[in-house]
């Protein structure tokens, strides 16, 4: 299990990144692809030659990291560096990290045409193949992270923790994500940074001097959903009941119910469930209450503002996952 304790200060210093950053994605695209759960992209063996390298050499620019592996590989070399993410669905510093200290060494003790191959061949991995990607996804990843900015901004903290469920789970002052290491991060004010990722599949957990990074996967349309005006991709809420007509929710909910489950796919107050699903706001506030009383939402109140957001069962019901038990 991580641990990551917040503290008032972190909590203050919580944020979103407005989009993802190139080396995250580049590191995790590549630990995708030599797990096989990722497309085989142009550039990408030469790199992975290049990290495998790296890994055996000592550490590597980018830190010392620990990944959860299901295969119970010793944590020193899980530390060992990108190369050997394997299965993991986290990354975790090692407590002992020394990352700037790590970087310098390697930097000291590397050929300056080796330090300048490998930000070539980073550079065109990124520009063949990450660079189109992002931009392919970029009004997907905007709707990800505004509507997660809507949540910090009307339901706090709680609520925006809650949408990292199910890999995440907040109970004040502590976020426990899964893992089969055992970590404890203090940022000690420094706060919390949550960074989409179009390549992720899990979360990702990471460090770097100003915050702990929680580094997340946007959440994916499923192909009903690519109904497009013009290019845009149109979120499930956004069709409202008419998504639902035919479909097998709404057999076992009922339309307007069902619609309203899918209005809190990403989060929503009670004006976002009736708007989202075209319905009244006694309508929508009594549905929620009956998905609530079911075990499909979950409601957190700051004040008289309500936030609803999904739970591990409701999530399973919208994308077909029955491995997600009830809780």
């Amino acid at each position: 299990m991580i641990r990551i304790w917040l503290g008032p200060e972190d909590i203050a210093r919580t944020r979103i990144a407005p989009a993802p950053l190139p080396l995250h994605e580049v590191f995790v695209s590549l630990a995708a692809q030599r797990t096989g759960t990722g497309p085989k992209p142009v550039g990408g063996p030469e790199l992975l030659r290049w990290l495998g390298d790296l890994r055996d050499s000592g550490p590597t620019p980018a830190g010392r990291w620990a990944s959860p592996d299901p295969n119970g590989e010793p944590p020193a070399e899980r530390g060992r560096g990108p190369g050997r993410p394997h299965s993991a669905n986290l990354l975790a510093p090692l407590p002992e990290d020394r990352n700037l200290e790590g970087a310098l060494e390697w930097l000291l003790t590397t050929s300056v045409g080796r330090v300048r191959s490998l930000a070539a061949a980073v550079r065109a991995y990124y520009d063949r193949w990450v660079a189109d990607e992002l931009s392919a996804w970029e009004s997907v990843v905007r709707l990800d992270v505004n509507e997660r900015s809507r949540a910090l901004a009307t339901g706090g903290v709680e609520a925006l923790l809650a949408l990292l469920d199910p890999w995440a789970t907040w109970r004040n002052p502590v976020l426990s994500v899964g893992s089969t290491v055992e970590v404890d991060l203090r940022p000690g004010g420094a706060g919390l940074l949550l960074v989409p990722s179009v390549f992720a599949r899990h979360l990702w957990v990471g460090g770097q001097p100003e915050s702990v990074v929680l580094v997340y996967p946007v959440r994916r349309p499923r192909p009903a959903e690519h109904r497009t005006a013009g290019h845009r991709p149109v979120p499930a809420y956004a069709l409202g009941v008419a998504a639902a007509s035919g479909d097998p929710l709404t057999a076992l909910l009922g339309r307007s119910r069902a619609a309203v489950l899918r209005a809190a796919l990403v989060g929503a107050n009670t004006t976002d469930l009736a708007r989202r699903a075209g319905i009244s706001m006694p309508s929508a506030s009594q549905h929620a209450s009956v998905l609530r009383d079911a075990g499909l939402l979950r409601t957190t109140r700051h004040g008289k503002a309500a936030h609803h957001t999904l739970t591990p069962l409701a999530r399973a019901l919208l994308t077909g996952n029955d491995a997600v038990s009830r809780r």
